[in-house]
């Protein structure tokens, strides 16, 4: 919704009798004036949430504390992140209630390994490093889901409203690691993003170059779900479609990003990798 649209809903929450402007909406959002009583009511009533929600501190409960990640498109729009970013929010306080409401239902101390990366270090020995730490066997991975909550992360598939984004993360370092993930994405897609995620929460606690950590969070999740020394055989006798479907089924990964394996180990060159590339 934009500013108009809510000044516009609040109008018709009042049944006409409140005179709200899109100025009004605008100054409130900025913190420029407080918002309580009836326009709180009609505010929460435009929203279709409960007033309380919208009194949370958002140093509390808010994405600003923490460096939030994506996997997402180069085309998606920065008032679509800003969504994105309010979901993340939203999800964080709607698990708070949860627990809250469920004192029993605990949430493990985080178990994620952080990584610096250096000149010795590759975001692929992280993969290694997290996967031994992990205990997990060699192979392919059996369940990213089931991992990352033994490692004390929150996972949460929802509708991010957008095929352009695949899964958002965050972590402050004190609330455990949460992961959004997009239940709309074909579930060799859904798994690449959670440990694509999981990538950044290893390797990236502080902001730099976005396109370096996202190549960087790729790298290791290739190497977490597809470990080199793993599949490098699987890659017998030629790389062609036959080969990726059965591949596909077996690591749970999708035809391109086994394409893209094999390439990145030079099993293929690049002019194989175009070349099959265009019948997956």
């Amino acid at each position: 919704m934009t500013q108009a649209d809510v000044a516009e809903a609040m109008v018709k929450a009042s049944g006409g009798d409140a005179a709200v402007s899109q100025g009004y909406v605008s100054r409130a959002e900025s913190g420029r004036l407080a918002v309580s009583g009836e326009r709180l009511e009609l505010y929460a009533a435009a929203l279709g949430y409960p007033p309380d929600l919208l009194c949370l501190d958002p140093q509390v409960h808010g994405v600003g504390v923490g460096l939030v990640h994506h996997r997402k498109r180069a085309s998606l729009t920065v008032s679509a992140l800003r969504h994105q970013h309010a979901h993340l929010t939203l999800t964080r306080v709607q698990l708070e209630g949860i627990a809250a409401c469920r004192p029993g239902l605990g949430v493990r101390s985080a178990a994620i390994p952080t990584v610096a990366l250096d000149a010795l270090t590759t975001a692929k020995d992280a993969a290694r490093q997290v996967r031994k730490a992990w205990g997990m066997p060699p192979g392919p991975a059996a369940d990213m889901t089931a991992s990352l909550e033994a490692a004390g992360t929150l996972v949460v598939a929802r509708d991010l409203g957008s095929d352009r984004l695949d899964a958002v993360s965050q972590w402050d370092g004190t609330q455990p690691p949460l992961i959004l993930a997009n239940d709309h994405a074909p579930a060799d897609r859904y798994r690449f993003s959670l440990a694509h995620e999981l990538g950044h929460l290893v390797l990236h606690r502080s902001p730099g170059d976005s396109a370096v950590q996202e190549r960087q969070a790729d790298e290791f999740a290739a190497e977490f779900l597809m470990p080199a020394r793993d599949i490098r055989s699987a890659f017998t006798p030629r790389v062609d479609l036959e080969l990726l479907a059965r591949l596909k089924r077996e690591w749970k990964v999708s035809m391109a990003a086994l394409l893209r394996r094999a390439q990145s180990l030079n099993i293929v060159t690049d002019w194989q990798y175009r070349s099959v590339l265009g019948s997956v």
